[in-house]
């Protein structure tokens, strides 16, 4: 959804609620926590300084200052106080996130536009505290957080792209033809694409058959191989990013242990920015399988 500027919108499943102007969630103030970090660092022996391993860094919290506010022209106590209690509800329950929280690795979307450009986060609702004693006044003050999977920041906007298949055209042959004459349905589909954002971006694609053994290959960047065959009314979806990381055929079957000895893995399924080149490769006679490629630019800060 759009968001205007200055809104923050927090989303489980179907549900999303909105903060920030134009709505009856005031956000009054936010901090971007920086985010964990993880290392191997050990002492040198017998020297001063330490030797370095690897640096790994983990998720951030990002906390509110909410108030939850009823009709400013509503001057019964009573009512304002019922009417700020149901907006507490509302919001409450988008941070409970229990479509979510009960399911291991589920995530919720924390999206927002500042600076006229929309962004957004995944992760889950965390701390969810009300200053109860202020319901009288219509105007109910908040202490929130919202803790995110990593430590990058996405474009809220999905880009795609659909890839069609060519086979090899049979040439070099004069008429007339003897047969049986059999094609080998080898064949190439590719296209151009950009990848904007500062970081590399999490390559999601699905292949559509009917296709035997499919590559997808990113130029300059990697290539995998699904040891399988679609039908024609099959497809396959490989979504590497954090929160997903499937590997899925349309009918639920987990395909993640298809790949070939030499192909990318999951976590290495990213897309750095700039302009690049995707091909899909495979058996193929009827021409009509294809490629589709979906990605959100990412981002070093909010």
């Amino acid at each position: 959804m759009a968001l205007l500027e200055g809104q923050w919108a927090i989303t489980t499943g179907a549900s999303t609620v909105v903060m920030g102007p134009g709505t009856p969630y005031n956000v009054s103030g936010f901090e971007i926590g920086e985010p964990d970090m993880r290392n191997s660092d050990v002492p040198r022996a017998r020297e001063d300084g330490d030797e370095f391993g690897r640096d790994y860094r983990g998720g951030r919290v990002i906390s509110f200052e909410l108030n939850a506010l009823s009709d400013p022209y509503q001057y019964d106590t009573v009512v304002r106080r019922q009417q700020v209690l149901d907006l507490l509800a509302v919001l409450e329950s988008a941070w409970d996130a229990e479509a979510v929280r009960t399911l291991p690795g589920e995530v919720s979307v924390l999206s927002y536009q500042r600076g006229g450009v929309a962004r957004r986060v995944y992760g889950r609702p965390r701390r969810f505290q009300p200053v109860t004693t202020m319901d009288w006044t219509g105007n109910v003050p908040i202490t929130a957080a919202f803790r995110t999977k990593d430590h990058r920041f996405y474009a809220d906007g999905e880009s795609a792209l659909t890839i069609g298949f060519v086979p090899e055209s049979v040439g070099g042959f004069t008429p007339p033809l003897i047969g049986p004459l059999i094609m080998s349905g080898q064949g190439v589909g590719e296209t151009g694409f950009t990848v904007g954002g500062t970081e590399a971006a999490w390559l999601t694609y699905r292949i559509d058959g009917p296709i035997q053994t499919p590559t997808v290959e990113i130029t300059d960047h990697w290539s995998a191989t699904l040891n399988i065959t679609l039908a024609a009314d099959q497809w396959v979806l490989v979504d590497p990013s954090p929160w997903q990381r499937v590997v899925l055929r349309n009918d639920g079957a987990n395909l993640s242990g298809a790949f070939t000895a030499t192909s990318e893995r999951l976590s290495g399924m990213r897309v750095r920015p700039g302009n690049r080149q995707a091909i899909l490769r495979g058996v193929d006679p009827t021409a009509s399988s294809r490629l589709s490629l979906f990605y959100r630019s990412a981002y070093a800060s909010y």
